[in-house]
Order: structure tokens, then C-alpha cells, then sequence
């Protein structure tokens, strides 16, 4: 009697067979044999493996549904080559495909597949203060990583709201999350959720939801959430009051539906009191942590992990201490600009400090706090009684059980008004 395995490796050089001979005429059925080859011969070798992975990555330009089929295939390779060259350019290809993000077809603005990566950068060489670190280990990575043990104790699902001034890494700091955790990662553009057809929105949020769930364990961020679940206020003309109604309802039922508890989710957002009360509630996207600006010490660390090493000559601890109030995307644009100028000049010695004070000078003059810190101050309806204390208005948006959440904000609020940082320093050059 014929070994079990080695039936197998017969119809797997049969299925290869098979995928070969229909390369010119079906490519898709070819691919299909392709793929069950490999899963059914493990012996096939890394040349027929990364022929495997080459068709199917051909096909991604041409049907959405592909680019699963490549990222399978070419993940295979990284896991089963023996060969290191191989192993790399797989590991290449998987990048530029986690690249693509949501697909939507141009006429029904419908939403036809969802690209899922698998970020590896975690928090190694991440610069986020340690607190935060703990933070977002307490409340999403090891109830992610340990979520058995958690869903004894009542607590199964993840829901995180992150909030913070523009670019201040609030996309960069949900992927390294999803490094440390082990999970996918599904990157919602906002702006492709929403349709011009009446109902295109709803829609489009449940189809996320639904591939994120056949992809889970996942994290599911979305950007700019305000935009999406922005507050019913009834303010807005009737038929974009209609829309946004419809939209934070449909989002009420996914957030809430407990089908989807091992899809993680995470928001982001700039001004967290626009987003509707009731998506803000407990059970529902009820935490928020506050990304704050660098410190002088996180800042000191950015200029140094931007300059390019033994291409620089520069003063990190002078230009943190000239840029409070600056975000983690402000300096990188800081020394690129600086040195996108000096090779401009075909000037290839090393990068100065007096260079890179130049173009703050030139291009940076105005920092992200300023302008975020006076509408925040505008908005949350808050003054400051005495030396520390804080009073809310009865105007203000915030409901009396999230008020702790905004404390890191309107610290950095205070200092900013009484000028107690460097967060508006005139700064002398």
C-alpha cells in the first residue's frame, strides 16, 4: 500500500503539472493548483515555491481578491525557504503588498477587499515614554496576548480611542501595538468608507468589519475617526445630519456586537469631544489615552534617530531644546528638508547643527501645539481655579465620567497658557 505521504506528493506534482500547462490560458485556475500544490507537497522546492509566489504576485494588478492569495504565498516562503536569498525578496514582496490598502470600486464606491499587514517594528527602538508603554500594554496588548484569561474575568474585547495633537505618531504607535501583540493590522483610509450612494457608508463599515473578523485576531484602526462618528448634534443641513445618523448608528452596532470581540479596535483622532457621546461610552470605545508632545529627552532621541549616522555632526540636546512643542512628524520633516537643502547645493559634507537651525528658521516656524492647545482651550469649556485646580463649564462637551481621561491634556493645556514649558518660547537664533 502506497505511504500516505507519498500520495501526497504525487498529486501535488500532479496539481503543479496542472498549474503549469494552464499558465497561458487560465491564469487564475492555474494559480488556484498552484497554491494547492504547495499545501499538499511540502517537499516541492524553493525554485517551484517562488515561481508559486511570482504568478500570484503578477495577478495583484489585476483582482483585488490576489493580493490574499500573494501574501499567502510569499508569507510560505519567508516561513518554509531554505534558501536566506529567497526568504528576502519574499519579505520585499509581503512589504509592497501590505502597502496596498483598501480596494473600492470606482463605481458603486463599494469597498471590495480589505489589505491586512503584519507589522514587525515593536516598541524596541520606539520613542515613547515608558509610562505610555505601560499604558498601552495594560489596556491592549496583554488583554490581546493573554485574552483566554481575560474573558474569565468578564473582559473580552478590546476598544481604544487615541487622541493627541496632529502627528504626534498616533498610526505609528497602533502598528508597533500590533507588533507586540502578534496580531494583524487593518489600516481604514476614512475616506474611502464614505459613498455618494445613499446607504454606500453603512455598507462599507460592515464589509470592514466582516474582513476584519474572517482576519482575527486583528486590530482595526481608523484615522480621523471624528469624521466617521462625529456627534448627532442635529447642526449640520438635513441631508448630511441624515448621513452622519445613519452612520453612527450602523458604528453603535458593530461596536457593540459581541461577534466581533476578537476584532481589536483602535481609533484615533485629534479632538476627541466631536466624536458622538454615545460611541464614547463604556462598553463601547469608553478608554481614551492621550499621546502626548516629546519631551526635551523624547525630542533629543528623534533628531538623533532621523540624522543619518556618520552623515551628521549635529547638537541633539540644542535642537530639542529649541523645538518644545514640536511633534515626532515635525522633526522628521525638520532634518529631511534640512537635508534635502544641503545635497540640493551637491554639498555632501556632514550635516551641522547651524544647518538645521536654518531651515526651523527658514520653514518651521510655527509649532503643532500652538494652534491645537488654543482650540482645545476654546472647545472643552474649562478654566483653572487657583494654582492647579480644574472647573468645567456647563457648556462644556465632556460627560463627567470621561472628564479624568482629558487631565494629561489639560495639563499640557496649563503649562502651554502660563507658558510654565518651552511650548511657545520665543525662540533668539
Amino acid at each position: 500500500m502506497e505511504p500516505e505521504e507519498s500520495k501526497k506528493e504525487k498529486l501535488a506534482k500532479e496539481l503543479y503539472d496542472k498549474a503549469l500547462k494552464l499558465r497561458s490560458t487560465n491564469r487564475l485556475l492555474s494559480d488556484y493548483y498552484y497554491s494547492k500544490a504547495y499545501k499538499l507537497g511540502p517537499s516541492i522546492d524553493d525554485y517551484k515555491l517562488a515561481l508559486i509566489a511570482g504568478t500570484l504576485m503578477a495577478q495583484k494588478a489585476d483582482e483585488s481578491s490576489e493580493v490574499k492569495k500573494a501574501l499567502y504565498a510569499f508569507q510560505l516562503v519567508v516561513e518554509n525557504s531554505n534558501t536566506q536569498a529567497l526568504k528576502d525578496y519574499a519579505e520585499k514582496e509581503i512589504a509592497e503588498l501590505n502597502a496596498i490598502n483598501t480596494q473600492v470600486d470606482s463605481d458603486t464606491h463599494l469597498i471590495t477587499s480589505v489589505s491586512i499587514a503584519y507589522p514587525k517594528e515593536g516598541f524596541e527602538n520606539a520613542v515613547i515614554p515608558e509610562d505610555l508603554k505601560n499604558t498601552y500594554e495594560k489596556f491592549i496588548i496583554k488583554p490581546i496576548i493573554n485574552k483566554e484569561k481575560y474573558k474569565e474575568y468578564g473582559i473580552d474585547s478590546v476598544k481604544i480611542l487615541l487622541y493627541g495633537a496632529p502627528g504626534v505618531g498616533k498610526t505609528y504607535t497602533a502598528k508597533l501595538i500590533a507588533a507586540e501583540a502578534k496580531v494583524g493590522f487593518i489600516y481604514v483610509n476614512i475616506s474611502e468608507v464614505f459613498g455618494m450612494y445613499a446607504g454606500t457608508s453603512e455598507k462599507n463599515l460592515v464589509k470592514i468589519f466582516r474582513e476584519a473578523k474572517k482576519a482575527a485576531p486583528v486590530i482595526l484602526f481608523f484615522d480621523e475617526f471624528d469624521a466617521l462618528g462625529r456627534s448627532r448634534s442635529g447642526n449640520e443641513a438635513q441631508g448630511e445630519g441624515d448621513i452622519q445618523q445613519r452612520l453612527v448608528n450602523q458604528l453603535l452596532l458593530l461596536v457593540g456586537n459581541p461577534e466581533y470581540n476578537d476584532v481589536y479596535l483602535m481609533t484615533a483622532t485629534n479632538y476627541p469631544w466631536l466624536i458622538d457621546p454615545a460611541l464614547r461610552r463604556n462598553g463601547r470605545i469608553g478608554r481614551l489615552i492621550y499621546v502626548p508632545l516629546p519631551s526635551f529627552l523624547e525630542r533629543k532621541k528623534l533628531f538623533e534617530f532621523y540624522t543619518p549616522k556618520g552623515k551628521s555632526s549635529i547638537d541633539s540636546s540644542a535642537l530639542a531644546r529649541r523645538t518644545a512643542g514640536y511633534t515626532p512628524a515635525d522633526i522628521k520633516e525638520i532634518m529631511n528638508t534640512a537635508i534635502m537643502e544641503k545635497l540640493a547645493k551637491a554639498d555632501y559634507s556632514k550635516l551641522t547643527t547651524a544647518e538645521v537651525k536654518a531651515t526651523i528658521k527658514k520653514d518651521f516656524k510655527t509649532n503643532t501645539a500652538t494652534p491645537f492647545f488654543e482650540r482645545a482651550s476654546r472647545e472643552l469649556h474649562f478654566k483653572i481655579a487657583g494654582k492647579h485646580k480644574i472647573m468645567w463649564s456647563s457648556q462644556s462637551p465632556i460627560d463627567m465620567e470621561e472628564r479624568n481621561y482629558y487631565i494629561p491634556l489639560l495639563r499640557d493645556i496649563i503649562k502651554y497658557k502660563r507658558k510654565e514649558s518651552l511650548f511657545n518660547k520665543v525662540i533668539k537664533w
